[in-house]
């Protein structure tokens, strides 16, 4: 199922995040996955994530690698060097840094940047809050 699918899906269902109808129109939230950005992010953390704003320097972005076989969704740092070099940094060293436009990396397409972050207390707090999953 692609994003736009797992948008409409989850707004049917009435699972989308309370916080996203302050935000501008397509906005979306994502449940946290991996350790790639703690302490910023953690699991089961709720991203707002807006499709249409432009990515700048320190931006959390929500991406998409697309490997030959596979693909998966998560986020990174968006970092511009000197107006030439792209790359999306995680927080966390033990991830990988993906960056745009070198031989030999995978496809990546930014689906949005991090607008707003939700973060429950309880163990169960963040499960259920959203119907989309990163």
């Amino acid at each position: 199922m692609g994003l736009k699918e797992e948008i409409a899906a989850a707004q049917q269902k009435g699972k989308l995040h309370s916080s996203i109808r302050r935000h501008a129109e397509g906005c979306f939230a994502v449940e946290v996955a991996d350790n790639a950005n703690a302490p910023e992010l953690r699991p089961r953390d709720i991203v707002v994530i807006d499709p249409r704003a432009e990515p700048a320097t320190g931006d959390f972005v929500y991406i998409e690698v697309r490997h030959t076989k596979s693909r998966h969704r998560t986020f990174r740092q968006y970092c511009e060097y000197a107006g030439a070099e792209i790359r999306l940094v995680p927080l966390n060293k033990a991830f990988r840094t993906y960056r745009f436009g070198v031989p030999g990396e995978p496809t990546i397409a930014i689906l949005g940047i991090a607008v707003e972050l939700s973060r429950s207390f309880s163990p169960s707090g963040a499960r259920g809050a959203v119907g989309l999953a990163a």
